[in-house]
């Protein structure tokens, strides 16, 4: 497995921050720390520095939170909801730049010192045994990841379909979530809960899948935070029927309620069919082939957009300013409409810029995310029980 991160699981943790879903995390206005008693001495103030990475401990993520709470924090609810804010009352705070890193100054000094790392509905407290007054102190890179189970902290709740020509449920696994908390059915009780589209039917230990009918409803869909739909393939009339428009209704209603949606290939069938704005939000082809060896060049046009290319370069998923590598990028989105997307990556060298990744904001913190590339070639892999189609990650998706 090659270290550098890459296309995919990067736009996810750097470019729009969407599988964490930190786009919309808030913190206190105030991060002065507590009184300075250091600079006056001409010693430096009392920080603290790390990274934050994803529960593997391997990839950085861009403008996560760090602060030190002197409260009890508060609960995090399920379900798409408003903007994620920071609580216990944090005393000193600060976000980690586009490699990850961070310093965080004016933090309590003394023993057993509480600090938070958070991203969005992704939070995990720990304990810092030593903080000296007057120094800074590097934390321990293993302390500094995201949660992988619920034991070691707040995961979102995700749910994620299984595609006959995506493996995107393999996400979750290869970000560094612990499989006992990918689970399936109704008596699910794992943070990310699987459903079948035209994909993987079958758990390791022969339990079936739940059909992704049960979750494109507008019941199902916002109890969710996050929801990750993989490309059905080019037949989605068997097991599951072609999308309806109260499926495209339901995913439209959920991001506009805060949640985040991430749809990938041949699901914009589902945008095609729900109202407006997203019927008219892009020009869709049935294009099934995979580009060998693409070019994607990444959109600077905003802050994210750069923070992303300086993170891709950093981490040596790209190998030049601003681009990207891709096997399996394919060419089904023509175009966007500029006034309500954001580009992210665009084929390079193509007869028109086909669009490889967009982002739409909706109301609430809400967002969708449009993929237009695979996770692995097509064929085959959706008849083999998960985690089984989850081969070792490409460069682009780690």
């Amino acid at each position: 497995m090659q270290r550098a991160p890459g296309l995919a699981l990067g736009l996810a943790l750097v470019g729009c921050n969407s599988l964490l879903h930190n786009g919309d995390f808030r913190g206190p206005d105030g991060d002065s720390g507590v009184e300075d008693h250091c600079t006056p001495r001409g010693l430096p103030r009392t920080a603290l520095t790390g990274t934050v990475f994803t529960p593997s401990g391997t990839l950085p993520i861009y403008r996560a939170m760090v602060y030190a709470p002197t409260a009890p924090l508060a609960d995090i609810p399920d379900g798409a909801s408003g903007p994620v804010c920071a609580s216990g009352s944090p005393v000193a705070t600060t976000f980690t730049d586009s490699r990850g890193t961070f310093k965080i100054e004016g933090v309590p000094s003394g023993d057993n010192i509480p600090i938070v790392i958070q991203v969005g509905k992704w939070r995990r407290s720990i304990t810092v045994p030593s903080v000296p007054e007057c120094a800074v102190t590097a934390l321990d890179p293993t302390t500094t990841r995201l949660p992988r189970d619920h034991t070691e902290g707040h995961i979102p709740h995700i749910a994620l379909a299984t595609g006959m020509s995506d493996n995107l449920e393999c996400i979750a696994q290869d970000i560094g979530i612990a499989g006992s908390e990918i689970t399936t059915g109704p008596t699910s009780s794992g943070r990310v809960r699987l459903y079948n589209l035209n994909g993987s039917s079958m758990m390791a230990d022969g339990s079936v899948i739940e059909s992704s009918l049960g979750l494109l409803t507008s019941t199902t869909l916002p109890q969710y935070d996050t929801v990750m739909i993989g490309c059905p393939g080019p037949g989605t009339t068997t097991p599951t029927p072609v999308a309806t428009p109260e499926q495209g209704k339901a995913l439209l209603d959920f991001a506009n309620q805060g949640g985040l949606a991430w749809l990938s290939h041949r699901s914009y069938a589902w945008l095609q069919v729900a109202p407006a704005p997203w019927n008219a939000i892009g020009t869709f082809v049935a294009d099934t082939t995979d580009v060998a060896l693409a070019m994607l060049q990444i959109d600077q046009s905003s802050p994210h957009g750069q923070a992303f290319a300086d993170w891709a370069l950093a981490t040596g998923a790209s190998s030049a300013p601003g681009v990207i590598s891709s096997p399996m990028a394919v060419g089904s989105c023509k175009a966007v409409d500029p006034t309500i997307t954001q580009r992210v990556l665009t084929l390079v060298g193509a007869s028109q810029p086909d669009v490889e990744m967009f982002t739409w904001s909706g109301a609430m913190g809400g967002r969708l995310v449009f993929s237009d590339l695979h996770r692995r070639p097509d064929g085959g892999a959706n008849l083999v029980p998960y985690p089984g189609e989850c081969t070792a990650p490409l460069a682009q998706d780690l």
